[in-house]
């Protein structure tokens, strides 16, 4: 839920075009944050602005991709990372007060280095995002107020999704790795 400091200032999407970003970008929109997708893929613009972004643009055409400070200038009033390394470490510097950085993924970097002054002086939370470990209680109930809500539900079905058989996994798994995979396949095992 958005609180008064939060509608100052956008959120901020890593990794946009993937499964989780994409998830992300369109849910966030919904939810009437102004969202900034990042890509480094010239021909998701399109795609991403479709799924509620504002802005869509590469990690190097934001200021904070400059240079590293401990705490610079409060740009977002939150983020989603799926890059990790020295993406969160730029990013986390740059969240406003009491804003909030789910570190969702790892694309980029497994490690990052920061300084504990964002979240000593302006509140900012970094909050790790384990899915497969959250209990199904609370994804049963997550899932239907999404199913409940239509306009949640429009914006979901924007997202890019493949229903995929398993010899097709080989060439999505290198996809993936070049960075060429954009949305969420599903691996169908039997008919």
């Amino acid at each position: 839920e958005k609180n008064d400091l939060s509608k100052n200032r956008p959120v901020l999407v890593t990794g946009a075009s993937g499964g989780v970003g994409s998830f992300s970008v369109s849910l966030l929109a919904t939810a009437g944050y102004e969202v900034i997708a990042v890509s480094s893929k010239e021909d998701k613009k399109e795609y991403l602005k479709a799924l509620g972004a504002s802005k869509v643009c590469s990690f190097y055409d934001l200021e904070i991709a400059e240079k590293y400070s401990p705490l610079g200038k409060a740009l977002y009033s939150g983020a989603v990372d799926n890059l990790g390394g020295e993406y969160l470490t730029k990013l986390l510097s740059h969240i406003d007060l009491f804003g909030s950085v789910a570190s969702v993924g790892l694309a980029s970097q497994a490690f990052f280095n920061s300084s504990v002054m964002p979240h000593i002086l302006r509140g900012v939370n970094l909050l790790g995002i384990s899915s497969a470990n959250s209990p199904m209680d609370l994804r049963r109930k997550l899932w239907k107020s999404m199913f409940e809500d239509q306009n949640f539900m429009n914006s979901l079905n924007k997202v890019q999704r493949n229903l995929i058989g398993l010899d097709e996994l080989p060439a999505i798994c290198q996809n993936i790795l070049d960075g060429k995979h954009t949305g969420r396949s599903v691996l169908k095992l039997a008919d």
